[in-house]
């Protein structure tokens, strides 16, 4: 199965099947002779298929049941059986039949990898691991198990183990573009850029038009602070067809680092056309307004982040400086009370240096304000 397939739901399977073969008289007798054994094949029983098939994969799945009547004790007609349910989404019911196979005959690797795919889907992660490694106990070299065995070490957060897990897969297939990619989004999650962006290039090099791949480029350099590198790859992405709101809003970000506040607002305006439901991206065009010395603007924008995410404590300091330089002391002073409850370990050690508030400092209130501030932070450290 390709990577990262899964099994269904089907219903609960009578196990041990029989032939119907004679006359009914023939068939007692036969049960007879060996009742003493009580070791008869008994009459195959599948289960019906799941509620929500489609008449044409009902349709779809009579020949595999068909086949299965004939051949009951057969691990390939139950894996197969077990694949189309895989693709149907049906995972509950294909885990079954991988079960079935897997009982016939133990020692069938792609029915292991397939199983862990199942199990994965249904979010039995554990479960998946132990079963990608029976499927590599039995095929060392089996690419598809140590490269899905990977996605879900991922996935449960191991990236060390993850990351393992893709060396393994890139020695068995060092051609495959996936595999270094994910090779690549695994070290920029332990913080390796340099060591991502050296696998971004070598999936690259195999796949030069993977959209997706150029932006994780772009995102590897602007945390590694080449901004000018980081534009070129999100352009790139962009030229591909990659047209999502997190794409114009790191686009944005890298032209706002370059000093290029329209441009970068601009893109953060084409990333809230795709999604205007993006709180933080609302917060990015402000802070850009902020640099074109829009503050009244800023203030709106940091508001409608606010609408989305009342407790963003970054959009209530940024408000909070917009209204430090139009002089509304009032706002301002509400805006950082939120802040500093929200995130008072990043906010409160601002206030002295932060050059918005010079422009109010001398304010009564405000100096009242940071008395306060001051006065809880040693009750909070005594």
């Amino acid at each position: 199965m390709p990577f990262q397939g899964a099994p269904t739901d089907l219903g609960v399977l009578v196990l041990g099947v029989g032939l119907l073969l004679g006359a009914a008289a023939w068939a007692w007798q036969l049960r007879r002779r060996n009742r003493a054994a009580q070791e008869t094949e008994t009459e195959t029983v599948l289960p019906p298929p799941p509620a929500d098939l489609s008449p044409a994969q009902t349709a779809q799945l009579d020949p595999f049941n068909r086949a299965l009547s004939k051949q009951p004790q057969d691990p390939i007609a139950w894996y197969n059986r077990a694949t189309l349910l895989d693709q149907m989404g049906q995972y509950q019911a294909a885990l079954a039949s991988y079960d079935r196979a897997l009982e016939l005959k133990p020692d069938f690797p792609q029915a292991w990898n397939n199983r862990a795919s199942a199990l994965d889907a249904l979010g039995r992660h554990q479960e998946a691991l132990a079963s990608y490694d029976r499927a590599l106990q039995l095929q060392p070299d089996f690419f598809e198990a140590c490269f899905n065995q990977a996605n879900t070490l991922g996935q449960l957060g191991r990236w060390e183990e993850a990351l393992r897990a893709y060396n393994r897969a890139l020695k068995i297939s060092p051609d495959s573009p996936e595999a270094w990619y994910l090779h690549g989004l695994t070290l920029a999650s332990l913080g390796r850029f340099e060591g991502s962006l050296t696998s971004y290039d070598k999936a690259l090099a195999i796949n030069p038009v993977d959209a997706q791949v150029w932006q994780s480029r772009g995102l590897a350099l602007f945390r590694l602070e080449r901004y000018a590198d980081a534009l070129a790859s999100y352009e790139r992405a962009l030229q591909l067809g990659l047209e999502s709101a997190a794409l114009w809003a790191s686009y944005g970000l890298a032209q706002h680092r370059l000093g290029k506040a329209m441009e970068a607002l601009n893109s953060y305006d084409r990333a809230l056309e795709r999604d205007p439901e993006r709180g933080q991206i609302w917060v990015y065009r402000g802070l850009a307004l902020m640099d074109l010395n829009l503050y009244e603007l800023a203030i709106h924008s940091f508001a409608r982040t606010l609408q989305l995410d009342p407790d963003h404590a970054e959009a209530h300091y940024s408000q909070a400086c917009c209204y430090a330089w139009e002089g509304q002391v009032p706002q301002a002073v509400q805006a950082l009370e939120q802040a500093l409850r929200l995130d008072p370990e990043r906010y409160r050690p601002m206030l002295a240096s932060e050059p918005y508030f010079d422009l109010i400092r001398e304010d009564p209130s405000f100096a009242a304000f940071l008395t306060r501030a001051d006065s809880s932070l040693s009750s909070a450290t005594t």
